[in-house]
């Protein structure tokens, strides 16, 4: 089946994921692809599957897209997707209509964002007190974890929704263009 602009939708698509905390490989189905952004699933895909699923990005802009942190090189044609939620929201923007300027540059934010959180919470990790120990550490880092990243992504979508003026949950449904931010 083909989407807006061409390309066989993300149904018809299929890469290998490997759980973080585990060696087996998974294969990262539309069904599972949620499931597997939730779970902490990091994904491997080749340049011809980005290629199909991103054609006006790949491989003209790979570099972009390797820069913004979307991919990442992990083997000879082989690309790590850290988060097949960032690349579905590429897809989907694609999908959509905006142009790969428009994609590239809000991944580049995105990945500024991430770099100056993680460099914070390595921070905290590394300056803690004496008496938190490494199993204070331990058990900080594996709640943390989750925590901090769904945490960062509903902080994220509630700033959006202020900026667009959106107060309700009920007002999403009725937004249909967006208004812009007065800065």
């Amino acid at each position: 089946m083909a989407a807006a602009n061409g390309v066989d939708s993300p149904s018809s698509w299929s890469i290998v994921t490997r759980r973080a905390t585990r060696s087996n490989d998974n294969t990262l189905t539309p069904s599972t692809a949620e499931s597997a952004s939730r779970n902490s699933f990091s994904s491997v895909a080749t340049l011809e599957q980005l290629a199909q699923l991103l054609p006006d990005l790949v491989p003209a802009r790979l570099d972009d897209l390797v820069g913004a942190g979307l991919v990442e090189v992990c083997g000879p044609q082989r690309y790590c997707v850290p988060s097949p939620s960032l690349l579905q929201l590429a897809i989907d923007m694609a999908a959509a209509g905006y142009e790969p300027d428009q994609a590239v540059r809000l991944l580049t934010v995105i990945a500024s964002a991430t770099a100056s959180i993680a460099d914070a919470a390595v921070d905290l990790l590394e300056a803690a007190p004496s008496r938190v120990g490494d199993d204070g550490r331990a058990a900080l880092t594996g709640r943390g974890r989750g925590l901090l990243a769904h945490g960062v992504g509903r902080l994220t979508v509630h700033a959006v929704g202020r900026r667009l003026g959106i107060t309700d949950e009920a007002e999403i449904s009725a937004s249909t263009s967006p208004r812009r931010r007065r800065r």
